[in-house]
């Protein structure tokens, strides 16, 4: 029979692609976690894992298993933190990064509820969500991950009692004006951009404030720092700065030259967007892409409104 113990542990394993090392983690013996995993294997009817004396892989199946796995440990915290939710059913406290989508999901969830229920919207910089969540000021947040620190972040995620689920990961689009000479290209790369000065929102000027640098540790910020630095120093970054996207995708609609990096799936009801005025297009060669989803407290769960905004954001990203 299929015991969540299973699907935790299974996670453990892919994560750390050790069975010792996940072991120690789980603070199991390595002969009982194998039997576990192969208990495992026996009822999925699949093999899971590559072993191998460097360690283990998962197969094709396990990777299909690792998202089922950690799909039902959620829905199971869910359930067995649900009492402990019940005093804030009818509360709904948002912090997110500066797109349409979340802001949106925000309004019409919030407009829709019963006057009895309290709630407040937090617009702050990405790098700013996961305090609000920290500060207690917001229970929910909506942010975004490069991905090569994405497993950096989960430790940092663990060790606050804070979860993460993603909801999309895409490599960032370039934005620019319907009449910026790229446009008409069938097929964008790197390269092509690069000669056009690159706008960003006020922060992003600021490299050391960029994303969630604060929260790592040292090797993982200076692995950070290294990545983007060697990525953003092949552009004229702009030296002037904006307050929020809705500003910078207006400055594009207007200096036909400038370009910047962003998400189009988050920001479809850009009325610039919507009007055919600015293009998000996709860059063929992007070195990596942007994992976005929740951010919450691990030992709250989900509130129903809380459920119902991230049902509505899903919808407003078409997913």
């Amino acid at each position: 029979m299929l015991r969540i113990e299973h699907c935790i542990y299974f996670i453990e394993v892919a994560k750390t692609g050790s069975l010792s090392k996940a072991a120690i983690n789980l603070h199991l013996s390595q002969p009982h976690l194998s039997q576990c995993i192969k208990q495992l294997e026996a009822i999925v009817g699949v093999d899971l894992l590559m072993r191998s004396p460097k360690g283990v892989e998962l197969t094709s199946e396990g990777l299909l298993c690792l998202e089922h796995a950690k799909k039902l440990v959620f829905e199971a915290d869910q359930l067995l933190t649900w009492p402990q939710r019940t005093t804030s059913l009818y509360t709904l406290k948002v912090a997110t990064f500066n797109a349409y989508a979340p802001i949106n999901s925000y309004f019409e969830v919030s407009m829709h509820a019963q006057d009895s229920q309290s709630h407040q919207l937090y617009e702050v910089k990405n790098h700013e969500v996961i305090d609000q969540i920290l500060f207690k000021r917001a229970n929910i947040g909506v942010t975004y991950i490069e991905d090569f620190i994405l497993d950096a972040m989960q430790e940092t995620f663990e060790k606050n009692k804070l979860a993460f689920y993603p909801l999309t990961q895409e490599p960032l689009n370039v934005a620019m004006s319907v009449h910026h000479p790229l446009a008409q290209k069938s097929e964008i790369y790197v390269s092509d951009i690069i000669p056009y000065p690159l706008a960003f929102e006020a922060y992003k000027n600021q490299r050391h404030a960029k994303g969630h640098i604060q929260h790592l540790n040292s090797d993982a910020k200076q692995h950070y720092l290294n990545a983007l630095n060697q990525f953003l120093n092949k552009f004229n970054i702009l030296q002037m700065g904006f307050d929020n996207n809705r500003s910078l995708l207006y400055y594009l609609s207007k200096h036909h030259s400038a370009i910047t990096l962003g998400q189009k799936r988050y920001n479809l009801d850009n009325p610039l967007l919507k009007s055919g005025e600015i293009l998000y297009l996709p860059i063929s060669d992007m070195p990596f892409k942007l994992v976005t989803g929740i951010v919450y407290n691990k030992g709250k769960g989900w509130s129903p409104i809380e459920r119902d905004f991230i049902e509505m954001l899903k919808r407003q990203i078409e997913i």
